[in-house]
């Protein structure tokens, strides 16, 4: 009872906008919603909506086995809390359906109605975290061109669990531990990256003697993350399409071989290796440390690895809060990246940014080729 009401609490902040900002947040999402459902690149068109869609027209039925029959095994390579939440933006829309029929429009809106839900959620957290900033939150995250592109023009699911670990690391700064361990589970569930910060929460309460709370914050996690597999977890079309899906083994990507050996020196591993340990030497971690050693993590991720457009959305709301909990962070980072982002996904060879524009030209489209989802 004490989560539910958190939450309503959460959703409850007053934002204290001034007219003109009030006008600006309904014209960005009113924006947003329009790019959502006008554009969208052949993972959300030609993978994500039939995924979703056969989900729904088939009765509930196993989509994962569906889609390996069909040999699509980058279709979803998401857990069943994303396909959940996905397939809720798409009942939203059925009325739609049932006055209009059939259209890849309507389909776009269910999934774009879902990221702008997420997109909100982070925005008021950190407007919660910085309430004299709300303004400046405004600008620099809930406009920023990287969400944008990502998000809304491109059509990645990123946001969706990381506004859930955002979510969790609300409560758990609320000492709402409980609901926090739930949450993170039920993210990892949607995308597995997000396990990567729970070693990190778990030190967290570790350095502050709350050693049952950390030993159940686990408990809780592996709840949340297991529980909702348990429908499909045990079907070929899971365990292959989301357990031995190729992007899951990218931080094993980087390393350099030794001649004439046949073993590897794996530079992801080490570094992350390194970072946790120096976070785990600190007396006792801070709200701050703990953000920014998580929001390091993920920057590595995308820095170490071949970077995909959705990445960047895992380690910017970090950023963000790191532009404004310090005074001598450095600006230019924050306002050359959206440039050198939008210059690499535009122009690099394998480019969706004119694959995105197929509703109003069928010429830009092309097949989804072989290769990564996200």
């Amino acid at each position: 009872m004490k989560l539910f009401k958190n939450v309503h609490k959460m959703f409850g902040i007053d934002f204290k906008m001034e007219h003109r900002t009030q006008f600006e947040f309904a014209g960005i999402v009113c924006c947003k919603i329009m790019i959502g459902v006008l554009t969208g690149s052949y993972f959300l068109r030609d993978w994500f909506i039939p995924f979703v869609t056969y989900f729904i027209d088939s009765g509930w039925q196993n989509p994962w086995d569906y889609f390996l029959q069909k040999g699509e095994l980058k279709a979803f390579p998401y857990g069943t809390v994303m396909l959940y939440l996905t397939t809720l933006g798409k009942v939203i829309v059925l009325p739609l359906q049932g006055l209009f029929g059939a259209h890849i429009v309507i389909d776009k809106l269910g999934f774009t109605l879902v990221f702008v839900a997420a997109d909100i959620l982070v925005y008021k957290i950190l407007c919660e975290w910085f309430p004299d900033q709300k303004q400046k939150i405004f600008y620099v995250y809930f406009c920023s061109p990287i969400l944008l592109y990502a998000v809304y023009y491109h059509g990645q699911l990123d946001l969706i669990p990381v506004a859930m670990l955002m979510l969790s690391l609300f409560f758990l700064l609320k000492k709402q531990y409980e609901g926090s361990s739930l949450i993170l589970g039920l993210a990892t569930n949607a995308k597995f990256n997000i396990v990567i910060t729970l070693p990190f929460i778990l030190i967290f309460l570790w350095k502050r003697r709350l050693y049952k709370k950390a030993c159940f914050f686990l408990l809780l996690s592996l709840a949340g993350y297991i529980l909702p597999m348990f429908p499909f977890a045990f079907s070929e079309g899971y365990r292959q399409m989301v357990f031995q899906v190729k992007e899951q083994q990218w931080v094993f990507d980087l390393l350099i071989p030794y001649e004439g050996q046949s073993f590897y020196l794996l530079i992801m591993p080490i570094f992350l290796g390194l970072l946790f340990l120096n976070y785990a030497s600190y007396g006792r971690i801070s709200r701050e440390t703990l953000l920014m050693f998580i929001g390091l993590v993920f920057m590595m991720l995308v820095t170490l690895v071949k970077p995909m457009p959705g990445w960047y959305i895992w380690s910017y709301p970090f950023l963000v809060y790191a532009f404004f909990a310090y005074d001598d962070f450095p600006r230019f980072p924050v306002m050359i990246l959206p440039l050198t982002y939008y210059v690499y996904f535009i122009f690099n060879s394998n480019s969706t940014a004119l694959d995105s524009l197929s509703l109003f030209n069928q010429a830009f489209q092309h097949a989804p080729p072989p290769g990564s989802v996200d």
